[in-house]
């Protein structure tokens, strides 16, 4: 419970920080779909749940544990009840919010019956936007990329890097429609030796393969990955990636010096560069002291 306090202690920075953009009509619904569901998952519900599970793909959701209990909390609320209903009434308002002005998406809401319900009103323009079931385009996408994805190697570790996320994403997104796991371990390891043809690599790509062929097998998708981005990286050693994504991502970097940034302590006793315009993971959020968070909230309002 001191987790799920500290998460509902520190929503109000959180929430702050992922604030989506508006989704008007010139933003495109791939780009922003994702950025307001990170919102909604910074955003406490009544009884303290992120209120993304108001949006989640599965209705009746699972009871699957995950090392992120935000996650387990997710994927566990029930869609009845007192708190759902008062939950997707606030989704609803935070999500007309954020399409105000946007003619086609208002228009799409108004030919339909959605009584107040954020997660009715978001459904809809999911799925006018990304289409259903097989024919949804991120289902499509990721099947495109599963086949045609590979690593030649021509752009050295920006290629690496892209086709990593690139391929973590599609695992990710097929696995969040249906609800379960629908490529093993053993499928994805496969996939990834059939993808992988840069020349400098093939000589982990022998080692790789020997380990498949070994009974019995140990190797695994991550345990690849992570040998072949050991390549990459002793291949091109100038940094994986530079100091602008950091910045953005983790709130570490130090390329603009005309920021006034400074090295803060936070409470797990980790050091990072601090400056109110910087991004900062959930993760560096939730270890932030209340004085610091106190500071970031005041300066960002500034």
């Amino acid at each position: 419970m001191k987790t799920q306090e500290q998460y509902v202690y520190g929503s109000k920075l959180m929430s702050q920080q992922a604030l989506p953009q508006d989704f008007t009509n010139d933003v495109q619904w791939e780009d922003w779909c994702p950025t307001f569901e990170n919102y909604l998952r910074t955003t406490p519900g009544r009884d303290g749940v992120p209120l993304s599970y108001i949006v989640r793909m599965n209705n009746a959701g699972t009871l699957t544990l995950h090392e992120d209990f935000l996650e387990t909390y997710v994927n566990m609320a029930p869609h009845v009840g007192e708190a759902y209903v008062m939950d997707y009434a606030k989704v609803l308002v935070l999500f007309s919010k954020f399409i105000l002005g946007n003619t086609e998406a208002e228009a799409i809401l108004q030919a339909i019956n959605i009584a107040g319900n954020g997660r009715a009103a978001f459904n809809a323009l999911r799925t006018h936007y990304e289409g259903k079931g097989i024919l949804a385009s991120d289902i499509v996408k990721a099947e495109h990329t599963i086949k045609e994805l590979c690593c030649v190697g021509k752009k050295q570790k920006m290629n690496w890097s892209m086709f990593e996320r690139m391929l973590k994403k599609t695992y990710a997104t097929c696995d969040k429609h249906e609800g379960r796991e629908v490529h093993s371990d053993a499928m994805k390891l496969h996939s990834l030796q059939n993808k992988v043809t840069a020349p400098f690599l093939q000589l982990n790509k022998t080692a790789i393969n020997t380990e498949i062929g070994k009974r019995p097998m140990l190797m695994t998708f991550t345990t690849a990955l992570q040998i072949y981005r050991t390549a990459v990286r002793e291949k091109f050693p100038q940094g994986t990636s530079n100091a602008t994504d950091r910045g953005r991502y983790l709130g570490e970097t130090r390329a603009d010096k005309r920021r006034k940034e400074e090295e803060i302590t936070l409470s797990n006793g980790e050091k990072i560069w601090y400056h109110p315009s910087y991004r900062f993971s959930r993760t560096h959020l939730q270890a932030f002291t209340n004085k610091q968070r106190e500071r970031m909230a005041k300066e960002i309002a500034a």
